[in-house]
């Protein structure tokens, strides 16, 4: 999967505008799954821009896998995968990568950035795997893996640790996550840990 972050370099603010605006409207529902995306000419007019510049944004979703050209011209939104993932982590950056990298794989993603807002999130809805950062405000990390074990206890819970003495905590309460991955991660490490729905009973 090409890093988006990495063709943002090759494009000027234009292109990246309406890629961000497409992924966007892809990533919360505004375009649905196996959808026809509007004309190229249609998005021109609708973001002030010319069809070329729409063009280098689509073939860059295209690239990540979010859009399918089924028939010339036309472009679609690619099927999503049912599975949902939750993705509870507080930093910004990371958050951002890990939502896109999940997402770019073909799943629905939601995103926490503190303890509270995963509570209410993993109470209102059916998670088929968590990303879990162990240092969050407001509720720990550990009380998170408390809660999804209690609320759900077949979800697989991956937890990202960029201090291994968070660990310890875990095993004290005789909890413990499905995965750990250690920060630095990468894609491939990421990839790897969504294999566990598949394999999950």
């Amino acid at each position: 999967m090409p890093d988006p972050r990495g063709e943002r370099a090759m494009y000027d603010t234009n292109y990246v505008r309406i890629m961000d605006s497409l992924r966007q409207k892809i990533k919360d529902g505004t375009y649905k799954s196996e959808q026809k995306l509007p004309e190229l000419d249609d998005l021109a007019q609708e973001y002030g821009a010319t069809v070329s510049s729409v063009r280098q944004a689509v073939d860059i979703l295209e690239k990540e896998g979010l859009l399918i050209q089924k028939q010339v011209p036309a472009f679609f939104i690619s099927s999503l995968k049912k599975d949902r993932i939750l993705v509870v982590e507080d930093n910004p950056v990371t958050r951002e990568l890990l939502e896109d990298i999940v997402f770019s794989s073909g799943y629905m993603v939601k995103t926490a950035k503190d303890g509270h807002e995963a509570v209410n999130l993993i109470e209102a809805q059916k998670f088929n795997l968590v990303f879990l950062d162990l240092r969050l405000p407001g509720i720990s990390g550990i009380e998170i893996l408390k809660k999804i074990k209690e609320v759900a206890p077949g979800v697989p819970v991956v937890v990202i640790a960029g201090y291994p003495e968070d660990l310890l905590s875990a095993k004290k309460g005789a909890i413990w996550p499905e995965m750990v991955i250690s920060k630095p991660f990468k894609i491939s490490q990421i990839k790897e840990a969504l294999t566990l729905i598949k394999n999950k009973d």
